[in-house]
């Protein structure tokens, strides 16, 4: 038994004999509130993502098409999230919150995504494309199924002599140096899935002076200790942009640094290439 209560519930138990009290039916066919975009619209979108990686999903009827949460997009919602945590005390209406940014800020398809259309969908629709949206940002673990429709890109490898170059570097080879390679989830034409690699790093521990530093900083932005450990522990590349990549790639990182600096009593994965 459960808590809700029907309309019947709510009545007075003296009916008229002749009342009918056989449920009312819906017969009419259930149709799709969000209509599926069509060919030159999805391209479209496609092309304005300038390569963000991108997503078709189907959920019950609706048809929805998303990026990533970029790290750019996760800290601008981190911000304005903090400074609501401060007058709402319900955890629950926080991470509705959470959830309807996220949503607000990936979904392409449709154009006219709101709260207002997200009101009148299936209530489930807005947890699962929420789940699908965190695990296409290395957030979650891969969910299987949905259509890429950006290209994949093969990453760039850092080259032997590079590697090298790090490893003869003595506050490198003291600290400890680690080749991180991200994977994703890629479906082919016939819908076969596999993990690619999508991008490597190489990183190293954080000093105590450094991390100090982050400590400070932290104080001041939600987003600044995140920024701070890749800039003093990303060693290779040295130019990548963070803010476009999907955001559980940061965080991904940055917690292999920390681990690393001994903040983890059991530091690295399976993923891991120790290189010093």
């Amino acid at each position: 038994m459960t808590g809700i209560r029907t309309s019947a519930a709510y009545a007075s138990d003296e009916r008229p004999e002749s009342e009918d009290l056989r449920p009312e039916t819906d017969e009419r066919p259930k149709v799709s509130t969000v209509p599926a975009p069509t060919q030159i619209e999805e391209q479209a979108l496609i092309e304005a993502t300038a390569g963000i990686p991108t997503f078709k999903t189907t959920i019950v009827k609706d048809t929805f098409i998303y990026t990533v949460l970029t790290k750019e997009a996760d800290d601008r919602i981190a911000m304005t999230m903090e400074k609501e945590a401060r007058t709402i005390q319900k955890r629950e209406l926080l991470d509705q919150r959470y959830r309807e940014r996220v949503l607000m800020s990936c979904v392409l398809w449709p154009i006219s995504f709101t709260s207002q259309l997200l009101a009148q969908l299936p209530a489930g629709v807005e947890y699962t494309l929420f789940s699908k949206i965190m695990a296409a940002s290395g957030m979650a673990e891969p969910i299987y199924g949905d259509t890429r429709l950006t290209a994949y890109k093969e990453p760039v490898t850092p080259s032997a002599e590079e590697i090298e170059r790090l490893r003869a570097d003595p506050r490198l080879s003291r600290l400890g140096l680690v080749h991180r390679q991200i994977k994703e989830l890629l479906v082919d034409e016939d819908g076969n899935s596999s993990l690619q690699t999508a991008a490597h790093f190489i990183y190293t521990a954080i000093e105590r002076g450094a991390y100090g530093k982050i400590v400070s900083e932290a104080e001041s932005s939600p987003t600044a200790a995140d920024e701070l450990i890749l800039k003093f522990g990303v060693v290779w590349p040295t130019n990548f942009d963070w803010d476009l990549s999907p955001a559980g790639w940061a965080r991904l990182i940055a917690q292999g640094i920390l681990d690393l600096s001994g903040f983890s009593p059991n530091p690295g994965t399976t993923e891991d290439i120790q290189l010093a």
